[in-house]
């Protein structure tokens, strides 16, 4: 890959990373996380995510946990579930695969 590919594939990258950022703090605010973080990357969970957040215990070792999802191009509105739950979703506005690095 050429300088400028690599460039124009950084900026792409760092578009998306903002527009996740400021998505997840329209929808949460300022976040107030516990001592204790579980970060699940999901793709398409629709129908698996909420048991999966059901099944993480509420506080490990006796310290309060939060549920962090990151939503690799949501698609199928997996993110309201998680926010239903009282969890975190951070959506990234496409999907960028395992092979996404900040």
């Amino acid at each position: 890959m050429n300088p400028r590919e690599q460039r124009r594939r950084q900026a792409m990258s760092d578009l998306v990373d903002v527009v996740a950022l400021e998505e997840f703090h329209q929808s949460h605010g300022q976040p107030d996380l516990q001592p204790v973080a579980v970060v699940i990357a999901a793709y398409r969970e629709r129908e698996n995510i909420q048991g999966v957040i059901d099944a993480i215990p509420k506080d490990l070792c006796g310290l309060a946990v939060s549920i962090i999802v990151v939503i690799d191009g949501e698609e199928d509105g997996s993110a309201a579930i998680i926010r239903a739950h009282g969890s975190y979703a951070v959506v990234a506005p496409v999907n960028r695969g395992q092979g996404a690095r900040r």
